[in-house]
This record gives structure tokens, sequence and C-alpha cells, in this order.
């Protein structure tokens, strides 16, 4: 995945290709999403609302407990210095 961001104003850009964008297209399908505006504001909503920061998902095996990978989320050191303190 290439992503490429740039922050503008009130404006985020990503760029996003590979399997990572098909995951997005396969997504949108599945779920009929009317374009990726809704897509991000759905998900978003979702992980928002969240308590512990994990969700639940039914699956043929029952319910799983699902939260991200400790690769995909920042560090104590990197939040005190992007976060500057303030949540």
């Amino acid at each position: 995945m290439a992503v490429v961001k740039k922050q503008e104003n009130d404006k985020l850009v990503l760029e996003i290709d590979g399997d990572d964008k098909q995951k997005i297209d396969d997504v949108m399908t599945k779920w009929k999403f009317k374009d990726h505006q809704s897509f991000l504001r759905f998900i978003s909503s979702i992980l928002l609302d969240t308590q512990d920061n994990s969700m639940y998902l039914k699956t043929d095996s029952g319910i799983v407990k699902v939260s991200p990978a400790t690769h995909l989320l920042k560090d104590a050191a990197e939040e005190k210095v992007e976060g500057d303190g303030c949540k």
C-alpha cells in the first residue's frame, strides 16, 4: 500500500493503492456504499463509538472480539510527541 498524505487547511488527501485499495473496493461493493465519503463516515462512526477500542464480530464460528494489531497503533512515546499532551 502506498499512502501519500497531504494536509491543507481542513482537507486530508490520501492516495491508496494495491491490496488496500482492493479491500476498500470490495467492502464498498459488499455493503453497497454509494461513495467513499459514506464509507468513511460509517467506519469512523463505528470506531468512535467503541468503548474499549475493540469490537465484536459475528462469524460462522461465533462471536469474536477484534481490535487493531499492535503494529498499527502508536506507542506511548509517539503519542506524547504528536499529541503534545492534548486529547
